[in-house]
């Protein structure tokens, strides 16, 4: 007798810890180019004597960029006893202008190392910040996230104090390239053998999946002509992506209203004010309680409607399971809105291939429209209301924006060098509405 049963199952890559120095070993003399330090070369050997804190970081990734006043005040604090110093893979020229406005905005010169391969090779990470504790002998002592990069750990450290810290973790599951998330198939029991019949991905028409949070999975969300996949997203995101194809500018947190007196939804609320506050540890048991794993296969004829698809899945499960539905309204609501004050200043039209820069600290765009402009200004300041445009330009053009992308009115300052200004006003917007059922 055959049984078969219809079941999907988790398509990854084998899941492990990366490998690299451990706990306890000691780290080679690697040579080091820095900016922004004494010397433009350097090795571990030289910091021997000190606790070296080596932290990679990268311009991009704001997590870093938030810790660098707290790892300036460390190094002020415990002086030459101790030496943070920044690595990072990038170049040159990408991180001296970045620092440069982080002294001009924050009034901190900091190091870094530059152009590193070595010690990410020695000590692989996925994620970042990442800090690895070295010694006065280069002995790998601990290997952490930001939380334990305080001073009390420094001066335990210092007082030999024993201290023991947790070792951070980077866990990664691989979706092979092309392939689903999820893989459909049947689990098939003959003569008391099991074994797992595949279905291939071209006779798979159709199927949506949808799981708890998924350890290792990180947070993404892509769409292509089968296709879409969102790994470990809110409620609120998968929404947003469900509504995409109305091509908003830019759908952030800040797009989207929950209308709902249920405390159960209003926990699932992913808006700044509810997350950005807390510790990591609240953030992953906020994203192991309500964010989701989600994907939706389909036919290329069907591609036009894969998003109405997407969002009646979604009202059919948390319609069931929370009674709310979400779907695009518009409403009135409080929004930046995107004006001319000085015709005479517009930023000069380009012939140039469009393509942009972009970190917390500068915004270089050429060949770009205002919705270009208006949806990578959103970024930075999700956590003001959303953003609209007034200006009636068509024209493409060029900007270089200078200016800490996080703080409206820097933002504010830096455009009106090109006679534009973000005004708060009230408008008829689209929004994403997530309410209760009536």
């Amino acid at each position: 007798m055959v049984i078969s049963f219809l079941f999907v199952i988790p398509f990854s890559e084998a899941f492990c810890q990366l490998s690299g120095i451990q706990l306890g070993e000691t780290c080679p003399d690697v040579k080091l180019s820095l900016v922004n330090f004494k010397t433009n070369q350097a090795t571990i050997a030289d910091f021997k004597g000190k606790l070296l804190i080596l932290d990679f970081w990268a311009t991009w990734c704001a997590p870093c960029v938030s810790m660098i006043p707290v790892t300036d005040s460390l190094q002020k604090e415990f002086e030459d006893k101790i030496q943070i110093l920044p690595v990072t893979g990038q170049n040159a020229q990408t991180v001296t202008t970045f620092l440069n406005s982080i002294k001009s905005d924050k009034n901190i010169l900091m190091p870094s190392v530059i152009n590193d391969r070595s010690l990410a090779a020695l000590f692989p990470h996925t994620v970042i910040p990442h800090y690895v504790w070295l010694d006065e002998n280069s002995k790998v002592i601990a290997i952490t996230g930001a939380e334990q990069l305080t001073a009390e750990t420094i001066r335990n450290f210092l007082n030999k104090k024993g201290v023991a810290l947790p070792v951070k973790e980077d866990k990664f599951k691989m979706i092979r390239a092309g392939e689903p998330m999820f893989v459909t198939g049947n689990e098939l029991i003959k003569n008391n053998e099991t074994s797992f019949e595949k279905i291939s991905n071209s006779d798979l028409l159709y199927h949506s999946v949808m799981t708890r949070y998924i350890d290792g999975f990180g947070c993404e969300q892509k769409s292509d002509s089968e296709m879409i996949t969102c790994k470990n997203t809110s409620v609120g995101d998968l929404y947003r992506m469900a509504v995409s194809h109305y091509r908003l500018a830019y759908l952030g947190r800040n797009s989207t209203i929950w209308e709902t007196n249920n405390e159960r939804v209003i926990r699932m609320d992913d808006s700044s004010a509810s997350t950005n506050s807390k510790s990591k540890d609240a953030i992953l048991d906020w994203m192991n309680q309500y964010t989701y794993c989600y994907e939706l296969k389909f036919p290329k004829e069907l591609q036009d409607k894969k998003y109405d698809l997407m969002l009646a899945d979604l009202n059919n499960y948390f319609g069931a399971v929370y009674n709310i539905v979400g779907s695009m309204e518009r409403k009135k609501t409080k929004c930046l809105a995107l004006v001319i004050l000085s015709a005479n200043k517009l930023p000069a039209p380009s012939e140039e291939k469009n393509h942009y820069t972009f970190d917390q600290y500068r915004l270089q765009l050429k060949n770009g429209s205002v919705r270009q402009l208006i949806s990578l200004l959103s970024i930075n300041l999700d956590r003001f209301p959303p953003l609209t445009d007034e200006t009636s330009l068509t024209a493409k053009f060029d900007i270089d924006l200078k200016c800490n992308l996080s703080d409206l009115n820097s933002v504010n300052n830096a455009l009106m060098a090109y006679g534009l200004q973000l005004v708060e006003k009230v408008k008829e917007r689209d929004m994403i509405v997530i309410k209760d059922k009536s």
